[in-house]
């Protein structure tokens, strides 16, 4: 009678492996974030995360799966918790002033004339308007949305995308609202 060794053993991996992920794990959070620079901190910071933990991977993925996943879950877990601060960040002008420095803010050029955007919007619907208008222009959440017109988060997605989908025809104004 053969026994059989019912115990698996959790394969090995190596910090080689993992830092081979970097390429994947930093496009990965570059399609979630669309920053360059916040995408390569998220990767090298989640490759590090994996590298710390290596002991917890347990061989049921692919290694580049398992980091990927520690990476964006790390990049997540900093989006929510800015999300919770109470403090307000009040950039480089304060820290300028208070040395001595000058700070000049240009203004913001999507390429887009003005007149551009008011035709577009007024084709559409005043509910329709509103959301686009609170979450591009005003910069609002969707919960901040729903809470400010007292209608549901899901009828704010819902109302967003459906202004998407009327506006997709002008590609410059999609344009501008993917940034």
């Amino acid at each position: 009678m053969t026994t059989q060794n019912t115990q698996t053993e959790t394969p090995e991996i190596t910090t080689d492996a993992i830092f081979a992920c970097y390429d994947m794990v930093r496009g990965v959070l570059l399609s979630k974030c669309r920053n360059p620079q916040v995408a390569h901190d998220s990767a090298m910071n989640g490759i590090l995360k994996a590298i710390e933990n290596m002991d917890k991977y347990n061989g049921k993925s692919k290694v580049s799966t398992w980091v990927c996943t520690v990476a964006y879950r790390l990049w997540l877990d900093g989006i929510r918790s800015h999300a919770n601060s109470k403090t307000t960040y009040t950039g480089d002008a304060v820290f300028l002033e208070n040395v001595g420095g000058s700070y000049v803010i240009e203004d913001f050029d999507n390429g887009l004339d003005n007149s551009v955007i008011t035709e577009a919007l007024a084709k559409l619907s005043p509910a329709h308007k509103q959301v686009l208008t609170l979450h591009y222009i005003e910069g609002l959440k969707y919960r901040e949305i729903a809470e400010r017109i007292n209608k549901p988060i899901g009828t704010v997605m819902s109302r967003i995308n459906q202004a998407k989908a009327k506006l997709k025809g002008n590609n410059a104004l999609v344009a501008m609202m993917k940034q």
